[in-house]
């Protein structure tokens, strides 16, 4: 029996990143070569399925989502108060490219709450945190699709995300929908529920049949690692057990 390799969306999502506009996100030539470099050097350390700090963005996603969740469950205003401030390890690199570790507390409930409460409100009644698996054959190679759904709603798949920076088609290009539409068939719809820091509550949606199909996505992945070279890396560390 020949091989199966793993794929994940936030594998193939590394890897379309390093190719976005940086210089028409950041205000000079510097931070944006900056960025690349950062973005090479990230798609690198997740093919080789490197465990990466938790950065403060990070967790300001995973406390989002939380919050979400404990709305969406119908959680009191008093528990969900009530909860215990916790401090997580985060950090970021600086200009010299060095990471500094800080502390920051948790949660920021106030400041979030009516933006996750509207997304709570589309995503009650569904079913949170699912995980998901699928084989696909692209060409010659069998590949094991994985994936964790955050919200699986009567046929709509919700994605909860937390941003500093959004406009709307921001994931019109993104890996994440075709690669679980082709992993939950019953699925017509995917829905990202994004929330941009300070500025409230955004829906972007796309229906199966105008998302394209995740296999040539994989195609053109495949093609880049054999033209890097990178293609025994990828074998090495993702191999389906």
């Amino acid at each position: 029996m020949s091989d199966r390799f793993l794929i994940t969306q936030s594998l193939l999502s590394s890897w379309k990143y390093q190719f976005s506009e940086f210089y028409d996100i950041y205000d000079n030539s510097d931070s944006a070569e900056k960025a690349i470099v950062r973005a090479q050097e990230d798609f690198l350390a997740a093919l080789r399925r490197e465990q990466t700090p938790t950065t403060d963005a990070m967790q300001r996603g995973h406390d989002f989502e939380e919050l979400v969740t404990l709305l969406a469950e119908d959680a009191s205003d008093f528990d969900i108060y009530d909860i215990e401030p916790q401090f997580s390890m985060g950090g970021s690199l600086n200009d010299d490219g060095i990471w500094e570790t800080r502390k920051f507390k948790k949660p920021q409930w106030a400041r979030w709450y009516d933006g996750a409460r509207q997304i709570a409100d589309k995503v009650r009644g569904g079913v949170f945190q699912v995980k998901i698996n699928q084989p696909l054959v692209v060409g010659n190679t069998e590949f094991l699709l994985h994936g964790r759904i955050d919200v699986l709603k009567f046929g709509t798949i919700h994605d909860i995300k937390f941003a500093s920076r959004y406009e709307y088609g921001n994931y019109i290009d993104s890996a994440q929908h075709p690669m679980y539409f082709a992993i939950v068939p019953e699925a017509h719809t995917f829905s990202y529920q994004v929330y941009r820091d300070g500025f409230g509550a955004f829906e972007e949606s796309y229906r199966r049949e105008d998302t394209r199909d995740v296999a040539e996505i994989i195609t053109e992945f495949m093609e880049y690692l054999h033209a890097r070279e990178l293609i025994e890396l990828y074998q090495q560390h993702w191999l389906a057990r």
